[in-house]
């Protein structure tokens, strides 16, 4: 198959078409993690279904989303619970809400985007607003011209519930706009927010789950135009062509009711399988009209390929159809990695990513680049909208500083709110370093003092053994380790450090997410100084009177221990203030397996996931070394209420000896119950026995020990808290053990789940 043809193939000529000049994006300051968002949404929402909560666990897995934002937050949560009711009345609630937070949104997005583009709102001519979020009069597109204080005589127009096709159409309406307005400029923001659809689950609305495992919230805006500005304007892409299609016959696949109670969406599963089978003859007519009708050889993988990320299937189905390489869906698989499917804002994310490359390839001297490709998106109708474009970026020579670094929102840590988040269910803000107190609640109440959405700022530099504090913020700080830890978990550190490509790959990720410009030796120094931390740390845990709690990363000793401490370790203040929550990610990247069992497991596999923490999130662990194990380091975990006892008891030995066993179990991640109890086999073989009464007894607590796990673990219904509190029972009395090993399979499950 032949390469694509070249611009003279194309019948608008250059410089006449649209361009869009400049990008910006803005979203809600609450920040949720997809591995921690089960719990917390069924405990918001008060259902127990244990059916659905794995049915919820498993979409999210599938999902491939790590991060979304949202408007949604625990305030709105606690001024209004009826929104997580069934049943109830609650269309006017939600729209109030809605109707402000993508005002506010698209008011930043917009701002972003224009301080990007370089000139004022004053030379805005056009407003295309597109937003399914909202419902009012007058419409959105007033609101946000008067919240930017356009000019009375700008002309608006506002697409309304277009779905995840609605950012192309903006695209396609704004560049009829400009073609036909000489010297216009055009204003595209695209807003949306889940809170209209947010509900409980139930089980007669299975798709309730996908909604809540898939869609996040934000807002996007790009400025358009024809005839750029020399020296005051810098196109990035070129859009030649556009269409739109509907099929026939396929309204009912994507359909979307406005109830009493919210929107309700129901999406057919026959949807990636209808793409599939139109997708290429959509691309084929897409492209014979940007070549006037001429019949051409097309290699779309000569193209690159800006498409809205629906889900995964689609994304898979489109790949397999056109025969696309892997890579060419990477800036649409990372746009909703990083945000989720956020509507029609998410095209304009995919076009950011796109960017990102061509600038990364521009600055390396790469010459192999796609100069022509589709921007494609998929909505209610079901209807296909597409864009053959151009990438001007790398035909640049001079060309100001890439709009994506005032493109995002800084989302500046909250104030701790005394209903702060559950470990394990929720994050207070981008991997924050606050430790926030344990409550049930999934979101987080957001901060009066500080705007819910607000611009990046750029002046931060560089501290901390060689930057400035601000330039490496603890969620920054945070973000990073992830990264590096994800990097471990790939199989890419060498004895000591990363290879290159997992460096170049560190360094994308990290100022992609961020915004940010931080160099290869930065992120070195960082990496070196993390280093410090780790072993610093690891070694403090050991010294004698200092207690760990592993599941916080905070310690605790008494102000004798620590000035003591003071004068041998550095950083011993810092960690009497903040701990280090993530030492255990810190164990994983730097190789360290001796600070603790907790943070043990091999380079090459996953850290635990999202079944495994639930295990460990229900239960409260207090470390220390002990010391009767002659100094071999043996790490034995207790819960906190049991951590005093009396020293010379002859049931120390047992405890101390099932401490880590306990620790064990906990932390296997992935495991099923066999290697659970080959686990705990092994560590009760090399365990230093503390007393002469466990080695006495040590064969039978043993067996006792690996026939309760093992029955413990083939119990089914049984969820992380429930199976903590059994662990945490067996640990008071080894007598537990007996008696539950006594029960039937019905006693010993309605056991468990009724521990108090």
């Amino acid at each position: 198959m032949g390469s694509f043809g070249g611009a003279e193939s194309f019948s608008i000529k250059l410089g006449k078409a649209t361009n869009i000049l400049a990008l910006g994006k803005a979203f809600p300051k609450q920040l949720v993690m997809q591995d921690l968002l089960v719990d917390g949404y069924f405990r918001n929402t008060n259902c127990t279904d244990p059916d659905l909560k794995k049915k919820l666990a498993r979409l999210c897995k599938t999902t491939t989303v790590k991060t979304r934002y949202l408007v949604m937050c625990d305030e709105i949560l606690q001024n209004h619970p009826e929104l997580a009711r069934d049943g109830q009345a609650t269309l006017r609630q939600r729209l109030e809400i809605s109707n402000e937070a993508v005002t506010e949104m698209a008011v930043e997005a917009s701002r972003s985007c224009v301080k990007a583009w370089g000139r004022p709102f004053a030379a805005i001519t056009h407003l295309v607003y597109v937003s399914s979020s909202e419902a009012r009069f007058p419409s959105g597109d007033l609101h946000l011209a008067r919240a930017l204080r356009l000019n009375p005589d700008v002309s608006r127009i506002m697409l309304s519930f277009t779905g995840c096709s609605g950012g192309v159409a903006g695209l396609r309406v704004a560049k009829d706009i400009a073609e036909n307005n000489p010297g216009s400029r055009v204003l595209l923001a695209t807003s949306e927010t889940t809170i209209v659809g947010f509900r409980p689950p139930n089980p007669h609305r299975p798709y309730d789950l996908v909604g809540a495992a898939l869609f996040g919230d934000g807002a996007g805006a790009v400025v358009l135009g024809t005839d750029p500005i020399p020296g005051a304007e810098t196109p990035m892409f070129e859009l030649s062509s556009a269409i739109q299609q509907y099929l026939p016959d396929t309204d009912k696949t994507i359909q979307g009711e406005l109830t009493e109670e919210g929107i309700s969406f129901l999406l057919g599963r026959e949807l990636p399988l209808v793409i599939e089978d139109h997708v290429e003859a959509f691309c084929e007519k897409l492209v014979m009209k940007g070549a006037r009708g001429e019949s051409h050889d097309v290699n779309y993988n000569d193209m690159f390929w800006a498409m809205h990320p629906g889900g995964p299937a689609i994304l898979n189905k489109v790949e397999s159809r056109l025969r696309l390489c892997p890579d060419k869906l990477n800036a649409s698989r990372q746009a909703l990695r990083d945000y989720g499917n956020a509507s029609s804002n998410t095209i304009i994310y995919v076009l950011e990513n796109i960017i990102e490359e061509s600038r990364k390839k521009k600055e390396s001297g790469e010459s192999d680049y796609c100069e022509w490709g589709l921007i494609l998106a998929f909505g209610p109708g079901i209807t296909f909208e597409g864009i053959l474009a151009r990438n001007l970026m790398q035909k640049n020579t001079k060309r100001k500083r890439c709009p994506r670094k005032h493109s995002s929102l800084r989302r500046p840590p909250p104030s701790p709110s005394p209903s702060a988040i559950a470990l394990g269910e929720i994050v207070p803000s981008p991997f924050s370093s606050v430790v926030p107190p344990p409550s049930s609640s999934l979101f987080l109440c957001c901060s009066s003092d500080m705007p819910q959405y607000s611009s990046i700022n750029d002046t931060d530099t560089v501290d901390e053994g060689g930057f400035n504090v601000s330039v490496w913020p603890d969620e920054i700080e945070e973000r990073f380790i992830y990264i590096m830890e994800a990097e471990v978990n790939k199989g890419n550190r060498t004895s000591t450090t990363f290879s290159k490509p997992a460096w170049r790959a560190i360094e994308e990720t990290l100022n992609g997410q961020t915004k940010r410009n931080y160099t290869y030796t930065q992120l070195r120094n960082k990496f070196n100084q993390l280093r410090t931390r780790q072993k610093d740390f690891a070694n403090l845990i050991k010294e004698t009177g200092v207690r760990w709690n592993p599941v916080t990363g905070s310690v605790s000793a008494t102000d004798e221990v620590w000035e003591r401490l003071y004068k041998v370790y550095k950083s011993a203040k810092r960690f009497r203030k903040k701990g280090c929550p993530l030492f255990n990610k810190l164990c994983v990247i730097y190789g360290d397996t001796t600070a603790s069992d907790f943070c043990q497991h091999i380079s090459n596999n996953n850290p635990l996931d999202t079944d495994d923490r639930e295990e460990i999130d229900g239960i409260s662990l207090e470390a220390s070394f002990n010391e009767q194990s002659g100094g071999t380091g043996v790490l034995s975990a207790v819960p906190i209420r049991s951590q005093s006892f009396n020293p010379s008891s002859s049931r120390r030995g047992k405890r101390n000896s099932f401490s880590t066993l306990q620790t064990s179990s906990l932390t296997s991640p992935g495991e099923n119950s066999k290697k659970k109890s080959d686990t705990t086999e092994k560590k009760m073989t090399v365990t230093p026995s503390p007393s002469k009464s466990t080695s006495e007894s040590g064969s039978t607590l043993k067996k006792i020990i690996v026939e309760s796990m093992q029955a413990l673990n083939a119990l089914e219904g049984i969820d992380g808290v429930a199976y903590s509190k059994a662990v945490e029972r067996f640990h008071e009395d080894y007598m537990w053990m007996e008696l539950f090993l006594q029960m039937t399979e019905d006693r010993k499950k309605d056991w468990v789940l009724n521990i108090k």
